[in-house]
């Protein structure tokens, strides 16, 4: 498989030549995998700087400001701070030779730039209006509906019928969910019509989305890839960690993934996913979407349901590509590339034999669980970890704000056998980590 990866990487460099590729993105490390692009000379990121000495430029909003934000609640969009208008005018001032910029999701500030600075700017991603329906989960699952594509079935229900709601959460638990959110913030589970009082937001819609609380199930994720003839590229799947209380304080929240888990998946299971994935993409494909997405789905009594769509980039991207690496095969951001420089995709293997040729990776997220900043840190004893990794950590003179992420352990196997709870193992090997701080 690595002459695949190799001629990809060679194909792209050579559509690339005589421009710099430039990564902006919420996470600089999330760029980690543009690394093997000799064309890469770039990155601008809100947290987690890459620190790699092979750019020509790297700048984070966490670096001049010694603040990590909580990417789940910031919209560097409407950010009117000092510290972000130096990020801006970092990046302009970058543009000074021919360049393409990937985002890590559509931003109105890069959609600004490539209108004012089109004669030396490519622009790599969708622009921002064009992209925003797709960030409205109600139009997204309802349009996959009535394609057919099995979703969770959720019902809407305006506020001011929000009666009928209550009289069906007196029979069953619900979930409740606005039309737009981000790391399972704007979801809550409601027991009774007291829970669903105190646990209503408002929605510039005017409605909100509830469905029965589906358990058992199995959270899962999926990286894939529109191209601009409509094919779609799927990369290896995880199993999603879910509201873990080690790592966040919300009951739905991201805590990471697990690639090796899904080993445990049997085939047609992994075959139903599979199809779900590529009729999404092709969904999307023919909505006028290009490039990058992910699909948020649960196994619930054998079948397999959409319950989100990511335009973008995932926070699961750069694990998925690391293993795509080691398999040799073009990864995530390679096919993203390629969807915008008009090369064909590249077939791989089918889900069901992914799964097979990798041991796989898992990485668990841990967010400030408390309700007021927090310094950065470095764990204090790599002995600890033999072959784990903790990365995104940050520095000792920064602070990190509530709900944002401190630090993330990549593991060379299963943390999680349901995506809710951490094998106890890895639990144990978190808490002497965090134990053992350096402030």
């Amino acid at each position: 498989m690595s002459g695949l990866r190799a001629q990809r990487l060679q194909e792209i460099d050579r559509q690339l030549e005589g421009h710099r590729l430039i990564w902006v993105g919420t996470r600089g490390t999330d760029a980690n995998p543009l690394l093997d692009l000799d064309s890469f000379a770039a990155c601008f990121s809100l947290i987690a700087p890459m620190h790699s000495g092979s750019l020509e430029r790297e700048v984070c909003l966490e670096t001049i400001s010694r603040h990590r934000v909580n990417l789940d609640q910031y919209d560097f969009d409407k950010d009117r701070s000092p510290e972000a208008r130096e990020l801006r005018a970092g990046l302009r001032s970058f543009l000074q030779e021919p360049s393409v910029i990937i985002p890590y999701r559509p931003l109105r500030f890069l959609s600004s730039i490539s209108f004012t600075d089109s004669g030396m700017v490519r622009y790599f991603g969708l622009f921002h209006e064009r992209q925003a329906p797709f960030e409205h989960k109600p139009w997204v699952e309802s349009e996959l509906k009535a394609q057919g594509v099995p979703v969770i079935p959720w019902t809407y229900y305006a506020y001011e019928d929000v009666q009928r709601l209550a009289d069906n959460v007196r029979t069953q638990p619900m979930v409740i969910r606005l039309n737009r959110s981000s790391g399972g913030t704007g979801l809550q589970l409601v027991r009774s019509p007291a829970e669903l009082e105190t646990g209503i937001q408002s929605d510039v819609d005017g409605f909100l989305g509830a469905s029965p609380f589906l358990d058992p199930n199995i959270p899962l994720n999926v990286n894939a890839c529109v191209y601009s003839g409509g094919s779609v590229s799927i990369h290896r799947p995880s199993l999603q960690l879910i509201g873990i209380p080690q790592c966040t304080r919300l009951l739905f929240g991201y805590c990471g993934n697990d690639f090796a888990a899904v080993q445990a998946l049997g085939p047609d299971l992994l075959d139903q996913l599979e199809d779900v994935v590529r009729r999404v993409g092709g969904w999307l494909g023919r909505m006028g979407y290009r490039g990058a997405f992910g699909v948020d789905a649960v196994e619930h009594r054998g079948q397999i349901l959409v319950s989100e769509v990511n335009p973008r980039f995932q926070g699961s991207s750069e694990v998925s590509a690391r293993i795509d690496a080691e398999l040799g095969l073009p990864d995530l951001y390679m096919d993203h590339l390629s969807s915008y420089l008009g090369l064909a995709p590249i077939p791989t293997p089918p889900l069901r034999d992914l799964v097979r040729m990798h041991h796989g990776y898992s990485q668990v997220l841990f967010h400030n669980l408390l309700n007021h900043d927090v310094p950065g840190f470095t764990p204090a004893s790599s002995g600890l970890l033999h072959e784990a990794e903790v990365v995104l950590s940050a520095a000792p003179d920064v602070t990190i704000a509530p709900g944002a992420i401190r630090w993330r352990l990549i593991l060379p196997k299963l943390a999680t056998r349901d995506g809710h709870e951490l094998l106890p193992q890895v639990g144990a090997l978190a808490g002497l980590l965090e134990s053992e701080i350096i402030p």
